[in-house]
């Protein structure tokens, strides 16, 4: 609970993503930008390699904090969709 508390305060103080990014009306473009990060980034060496298993020793520091700031920025983008995705269908609702 306490790295989901901190992983919240440092995402936090980032600045919202743009409206490119946030575009809830084209979910093919977010499939599109997931998509080139894997290629990029996720079937990055060691796993752009036909071997099927990777030693576990190959996979360096620097391929593991690309991961991590992949998924840090997937998943701030992914709350900015949701609470856009929210306004939107919720504007005008009273409650009651």
């Amino acid at each position: 609970m306490l790295a989901t508390i901190n992983m919240g305060a440092i995402l936090n103080k980032q600045p919202a993503p743009g409206a490119a990014a946030i575009n809830i009306n084209h979910p093919e473009q977010w499939v599109a930008d997931a998509a080139a990060i894997a290629k990029a980034d996720v079937y990055a060496a060691p796993f752009n390699t036909a071997a099927k298993n990777v030693d576990p020793s190959a996979i360096s520091t620097a391929y593991h904090d690309r991961g991590v700031v992949d998924i840090d920025k997937q998943i701030f983008i992914a709350g900015w969709r949701l609470a856009t995705t929210l306004n939107t269908q919720l504007q005008g609702w009273s409650g009651a």
